[in-house]
């Protein structure tokens, strides 16, 4: 009777282990930017801890070299192409799991001119690239230009899981529309991932790893694009907004970069850039150096917003300059020089919580702070329902008119 027991018990045992089962609940990444709606990933700050560059992965050079469509007809299985029909619900699949491309075996007296892994131009049909990786050899020793993936005037495109590193710039995305760079890692390149020197649209940059590179995303000349929930860590700068609007930088965690995000003015016609930067947790700028001047956030636009940021421990924390931009519901603590820096006229800065700046510990003879929670220039500015400690309002220290 005893063993029947025992028995019983074990079987129960295993199926409460092994017969149940659970939904995976991962953050889907939508699959084309036409149908994306933000997603901010809660990141806490345990999240923000030991970003590191992912390990190598062995792979073996891909037999075909690099690979170059242009046009439409040029998806073709001579073009890594394995599968689809290039529509939306079927679009063109290459998938070079298991290879990786040396950009270094290009032949640059052939169109396109440079070095390149993949390169895509002047097509409209949908098409998916996965699982690739791409880097230049000859990179380190030649710092001569080159591109991991190019896409180049092209449409309706995914990049996904793909690892590019070692090369000028990772993924290009130039004059093109409807773009996803989706769950991929781009590494030790000059730009990790840039929308070069004509006007892109539509383009999303989500859950991805960049790290080390001189700048990690640069976002200029476009609109209607986002950069989301991406880690982003140990760059020259982390993203670097120019010359765009209409656009998001939101829930990305950033660490260790020289400067988190940089916006620069858009000069949109109508004088309105309208970007959005948002939920995203920005640290660890602050270099120990008193004469250093790194930002967390700096913004210089038009009619943006900045809101729901967390900017700790960095050089500077928030600077503010251009006209009508609205800052709330931030927090700017613990940074070695001021929280917030603000310039420019008619921003309202609301709900915010600015709180033990000047870390560097540096006050005047009459033991004034040297650095402060806020700092605002002009009266021309609204300042409402913020929590700080210290303020200084440049105009009436210096008996200047607001």
């Amino acid at each position: 009777m005893r063993v029947v027991t025992l028995a019983a018990i074990i079987v129960l045992l295993g199926f409460l282990m092994f017969g149940c089962t659970s939904e995976n609940n991962s953050n889907n990444v939508p699959n084309y930017a036409e149908n994306y709606t933000p997603n901010y990933t809660d990141h806490g700050q345990d999240n923000v801890q030991n970003i590191a560059p992912s390990p190598p992965k062995p792979v073996e050079t891909y037999k075909g070299g690099p690979i170059f469509i242009k046009g439409d007809d040029e998806f073709t299985s001579a073009n890594g192409v394995i599968d689809g029909s290039g529509t939306k619900d079927d679009p063109y699949v290459i998938d070079l799991a298991g290879w990786t491309i040396d950009a270094s075996l290009s032949d640059t007296s052939k169109e396109p001119y440079v070095k390149f892994g993949i390169a895509i131009s002047e097509t409209s049909k949908y098409f998916v690239i996965k699982n690739c990786r791409v880097n230049d050899s000859d990179y380190a020793a030649k710092q001569s230009y080159g591109v991991g993936i190019s896409l180049y005037s092209a449409e309706n495109g995914r990049i996904e899981n793909c690892t590019i590193t070692g090369i000028h710039t990772g993924i290009l995305p130039d004059g093109a529309y409807n773009i996803t760079i989706a769950d991929s890692t781009v590494e030790n390149c000059e730009e990790g991932i840039s929308t070069g020197t004509y006007s892109s649209d539509s383009i999303i940059v989500s859950n991805n790893t960049i790290m080390e590179n001189g700048v990690g995303i640069s976002f200029h000349y476009l609109q209607n694009s986002n950069a989301v929930n991406n880690t982003i860590g140990n760059n020259g700068v982390g993203v670097r907004m120019t010359n765009a609007a209409g656009s998001e930088i939101s829930g990305n965690i950033l660490q260790e970069n020289k400067d988190g995000i940089d916006v620069s003015p858009g000069n949109w016609e109508g004088g309105k850039d309208n970007n959005v930067i948002s939920y995203n947790i920005v640290s660890g700028t602050a270099d120990n150096d008193k004469n250093s001047n790194n930002v967390g956030i700096s913004v210089d636009g038009s009619y943006d917003t900045v809101t729901y940021n967390t900017v700790n421990g960095n050089d500077w924390g928030i600077s503010i300059d251009g006209n009508n931009n609205t800052v709330s519901y931030n927090t700017a603590n613990n940074n070695q020089k001021t929280g917030i820096w603000i310039s420019g006229v008619n921003h309202v800065v609301s709900h915010n919580t600015f709180v033990s700046n000047n870390e560097l510990k540096e006050f005047h003879s009459d033991k004034s702070p040297y650095w402060y929670d806020v700092y605002i220039e002009k009266a021309a500015n609204a300042l409402e329902d913020n929590s700080y400690g210290t303020i200084y309002k440049e105009w009436e220290a210096m008996n200047l008119p607001g």
